[in-house]
């Protein structure tokens, strides 16, 4: 069941219903200063070299694109929550989505250059 926001003042999100994903560890948790400054983009608190301070911003990002939210919930010594609130679409509501077919991989494709590359960052 989608999550409800309605039409307060206290709510930066339209009225309607969110799908929520949430993402949540029980690691140390962050301080509130930390929490509150965690979607920055480029903010990190590891040193030089160990993290660009992105993923969360990129995410946030994301999120926001969809007419969403991107929430952070932690306590230190208790772990952090991620919660991303994504606006609910009824199927009847969704339009009709083209689909997109992948060039077929050829020899003159890979003469040109032309490839696709996924990178995945991970700890």
């Amino acid at each position: 069941m989608p999550l409800r926001i309605g039409e307060d003042a206290s709510s930066d999100l339209p009225a309607g219903d969110y799908v929520v994903l949430q993402v949540q560890d029980e690691g140390e948790g962050m301080s509130a200063d930390v929490a509150e400054r965690a979607i920055e983009p480029f903010f990190t608190t590891k040193g030089t070299g160990k993290g660009t301070g992105l993923g969360l911003a990129m995410a946030s990002g994301f999120v926001r694109q969809s007419g969403g939210r991107l929430e952070v919930d932690s306590k230190p010594g208790e772990g952090t929550l991620i919660r991303m609130l994504f606006p609910a679409m009824a199927a009847d509501q969704a339009a009709p989505r083209e689909v997109l077919k992948a060039p077929a991989a050829d020899a003159a494709n890979d003469a040109q250059g032309v490839q696709h590359i996924l990178a995945v960052e991970g700890q």
